[in-house]
C-alpha cells in the first residue's frame, strides 16, 4: 500500500507496568509494510512505576513511525483509551493491548475494510504468541474455544453469542467514535465490548477479518486465570445493566452450571434420590470438558493438554459464574480486576 491510497492510521495502546511487552509491541509495529507517515502510535501510561517512559524514549529513536506518549496516573485503561482518542490525529482508529505483537501486513488488511459504506468497526482473533509457554497454549484454547467461550470471540465458526470486537484488536473511524460517544469510564473492564455494541446498535456495520489476527500473551499463572474470569462474570452483569440487549444466554450458563451444581450437591445431603442426578450430571459434564481436552491436546499436538485444558475450562465455568453471582448479589459493588 502507497501513501497515495492510506487513510491516516492511529494505534492507541494503554498500558500499566508492563514495559517488557509493550517493547516488544512497538518493535513488531516497526516492521509495518503500512507507509510510516501515515500511521502513528499513541501510548497511553496509567501510572506505570517500571520505567515504561524511558523505555519510551529510547525507542523513539529507533522506530520509523510517529510515537506519542502521555501519562496519566491510574484513572484506568477506559480512561487510558479516551485520553488517546483526544491526542490522536488519524482519521481511522485501531486500538490494541501492550502484550500483543503484529504481522507485518496488520494495519494494511485493516485499512482495506474502510472503503466499506456504512462500516463502523472491524475486530479481528488473536492468538497465543508461537513461542509461548504451555500453560498459555492452553489457556488460550479455553478461552477462545466453543466449550470455553461459546466462541464469541471470533466472528468465523460456531459460536453461542453475538460477536463484537473487542480492544486487543479493533478499528473504528474516527467519525464513529464521535458519533456514539468514547469508552464508558465507569467501568473497569469490559469497556470495549460495551463500546462495540453501542456501535452496532447505531446502525453501523460491525465486520471482522479472519486473518489480520494479533499475536496475544495469554496469563502466565492459574492466579491471574481465575482473577480474569471473575472479572468477565462480574464485568457482564455490569454490561446487562447498561444495555438489556447484550442479555444473551450464553453468558449465563456458567452461573446456572455453579448454581445447578451446589443445589444438586446440597439436596444430595439430605435427600438420595438427588445423589445419582448430582452423579449423571457431573458424568455429563466431565465428559464435555474431558472431549475438549482431547480436542485441545490434538490441536496443540501436546498429550499433556489432556489433563490441563479440562481444569482450566472447570475454572473458567467455575469463576465465571461467581464473578457474575457476586454482581447480582452486591449490585453497587465495582470490580476493580482486569
Amino acid at each position: 500500500m502507497t501513501a497515495d491510497n492510506a487513510p491516516h492510521v492511529s494505534l492507541l495502546i494503554p498500558t500499566c507496568n508492563r514495559c517488557k511487552t509493550l517493547q516488544k509491541a512497538l518493535v513488531s509495529l516497526a516492521d509495518m509494510d503500512y507507509p510510516s507517515d501515515w500511521f502513528e502510535v499513541v501510548v497511553i501510561d496509567d501510572g506505570s512505576t517500571d520505567g515504561t517512559g524511558k523505555m519510551i524514549a529510547l525507542m523513539r529513536r529507533e522506530v520509523p513511525f510517529a510515537l506519542v506518549y502521555s501519562r496519566q496516573e491510574q484513572l484506568g485503561i477506559p480512561a487510558a483509551r479516551n485520553a488517546g482518542i483526544r491526542l490522536s490525529r488519524g482519521r481511522i482508529l485501531v486500538f490494541t493491548d501492550d502484550d500483543c505483537r503484529f504481522q507485518s501486513d496488520w494495519l494494511t488488511r485493516l485499512s482495506r475494510h474502510f472503503d466499506t459504506p456504512n462500516l463502523g468497526a472491524v475486530g479481528v482473533p488473536d492468538r497465543n504468541p508461537p513461542d509461548g509457554p504451555f500453560f498459555s497454549q492452553c489457556v488460550d484454547y479455553a478461552v477462545n474455544s466453543l466449550a470455553g467461550s461459546g466462541g464469541v470471540r471470533q466472528k468465523a465458526g460456531a459460536r453461542l453469542a453475538r460477536y463484537l470486537p473487542r480492544g486487543f484488536g479493533m478499528a473504528i473511524p474516527r467519525p464513529v467514535i464521535e458519533a456514539v460517544g468514547g469508552f464508558d469510564e465507569t467501568l473497569a473492564a469490559g469497556e470495549d465490548i460495551e463500546l462495540s455494541y453501542r456501535v452496532r446498535k447505531g446502525g453501523y456495520l460491525v465486520s471482522f477479518d479472519p486473518d489480520a489476527f494479533v499475536w496475544h500473551e495469554r496469563r502466565g499463572t492459574p492466579r491471574s486465570f481465575i482473577r480474569q474470569m471473575f472479572t468477565r462474570g462480574f464485568t457482564r452483569i455490569e454490561l446487562v445493566r447498561r444495555h438489556r440487549g447484550m442479555m444473551e444466554p450464553a453468558y449465563f450458563f456458567p452461573l446456572v452450571l455453579v448454581a445447578g451444581f451446589t443445589t444438586l450437591a446440597c439436596a444430595s445431603v439430605f435427600f438420595s434420590l438427588a445423589r445419582p442426578v448430582l452423579f449423571g450430571v457431573t458424568a455429563f459434564y466431565g465428559i464435555g470438558i474431558g472431549a475438549a481436552g482431547l480436542h485441545g491436546a490434538a490441536r496443540l499436538k501436546d498429550g499433556r493438554a489432556i489433563f490441563v485444558i479440562p481444569v482450566l475450562l472447570a475454572l473458567q465455568h467455575l469463576m465465571y459464574g461467581l464473578g457474575t453471582l457476586a454482581a447480582l448479589v452486591n449490585p453497587n459493588a465495582r470490580n476493580s480486576g482486569r
